[in-house]
C-alpha cells in the first residue's frame, strides 16, 4: 500500500513529496479502526508546528482530513462498526497518510459522516469547518441578534463562517479582495423575495475603500459585535487593526497614520484588547468582539 509523504530537511534541488510504501499491522490496538479512505483534504503541512510538539520524523505524512468507511474496528471500539461511514482528522503525530488506500486511526478522532454529504465534500470542508465553528461558537459565542464582520468572506474558512452565522441568526457583512471575490460574494446577497440572506453588505477593499464608515452606516454607528479576521492573505496592516477595534467600540479613538508597530506596542495595546486569539492548526484565527 502506498501514501504520499513530505521529506523534512532536504533541499530546493531535491523531491520534497514522495510516495512511500506502507503496511498496517495485522492486529488493531483496543481502540483503533481500520478506514477505508474514500477522500482526502489537502491541508498545508506546518513543519515548525511539528517541532515545536516534538514530532521529528524524517518524513511527515500528507492528509490529515479524511473520509471513508469502516473495514475492522477494535474489541473495545464502542462508537462503530463495520461498513459505518466515517470522517475524521488524523492526530499530527500519526504515522498513517490519509492519501493511503487504507488507515488505522483510533476511534476517538472519528464520529459518522453525515448521509446527505458526499466523502469529498465532507473531507474537503472539514478542516476549515472546524475552524469556524470554534472561532464561532467555542470563542466569540455568537446568539441571534449579534453583527459579525468576516475579513475575506471568499477564503474557505470566510465563507463557512458565514454559513454558519447566518444559520443561527446572526447578521454578517464581509470584505472582498477581488473584483473576482467582490463578484461571488454579491451572488450571496439577497434577491427578490428572499428575508435570510447569506450576506448583508459586502465591502471591498481592494480599491482602497475605507471599512470604518461602511461599517458604521451599516451598523446605525453602532459598529459590529465581533470580527473574524483568518490571519492569511487578507490580514490587515496593524493600523487597519485599530481602525477595526474602532468599528467594534473598543477604541474611542483614531491612531495617526504614521504609527509605526513595535513589539513592546503589540504586547501593551494589542494584547488587553483582542479577546480571543484562536490558534488552530497553521493559522492564527483571530477574533475580537465587545466584551460584556
Amino acid at each position: 500500500m502506498k501514501g504520499l509523504y513530505c521529506r523534512a530537511g532536504v533541499s530546493d534541488a531535491e523531491p520534497r513529496f514522495i510516495i512511500q510504501e506502507t503496511t498496517l499491522p495485522d492486529v488493531l490496538d483496543q481502540h483503533q479502526v481500520r478506514v477505508q479512505v474514500k477522500a482526502c483534504g489537502l491541508s498545508p503541512l506546518d513543519l515548525k508546528l511539528l517541532s515545536d510538539v516534538g514530532i521529528q520524523r524524517d518524513l511527515i505524512p500528507v492528509g490529515r482530513e479524511v473520509a471513508g468507511v469502516v473495514l475492522q474496528v477494535g474489541p473495545k471500539v464502542t462508537f462503530f462498526q463495520p461498513d459505518d461511514e466515517v470522517v475524521g482528522i488524523l492526530p499530527l503525530d500519526s504515522p498513517c497518510s490519509g492519501l493511503c488506500d487504507i488507515i488505522d486511526v483510533d476511534e476517538h478522532y472519528l464520529v459518522q459522516k453525515p448521509e446527505k454529504l458526499s466523502s469529498v465534500s465532507v473531507a474537503g470542508a472539514l478542516r476549515d469547518g472546524l475552524c469556524a465553528y470554534t472561532a464561532l461558537h467555542t470563542h466569540a459565542r455568537i446568539s441571534a441578534g449579534h453583527t459579525l464582520l468576516v475579513m475575506d468572506g471568499a477564503s474557505p474558512f470566510g465563507l463557512l463562517c458565514i454559513q454558519l452565522a447566518c444559520y443561527h441568526g446572526v447578521k454578517v457583512l464581509t470584505t472582498s479582495h477581488s473584483p473576482q471575490k467582490h463578484t461571488f460574494l454579491e451572488q450571496l446577497r439577497p434577491s427578490v423575495g428572499v428575508q435570510d440572506p447569506l450576506v448583508a453588505r459586502v465591502i471591498p477593499v481592494y480599491n482602497g475603500s475605507d471599512l470604518l464608515p461602511v461599517v458604521l452606516e451599516e451598523t446605525g454607528g453602532l459598529g459590529v459585535d465581533i470580527v473574524v479576521d483568518s490571519g492569511g492573505d487578507a490580514c490587515c496592516p496593524f493600523c487597519w487593526w485599530i481602525s477595526l477595534m474602532i468599528v467594534i467600540g473598543l477604541l474611542p479613538w483614531s491612531p495617526p497614520l504614521h504609527l509605526r508597530v513595535h513589539h513592546e506596542l503589540i504586547t501593551s495595546v494589542m494584547i488587553p484588547l483582542i479577546q480571543t486569539v484562536i490558534l488552530l492548526d497553521k493559522f492564527s484565527w483571530i477574533c475580537w468582539s465587545k466584551a460584556g
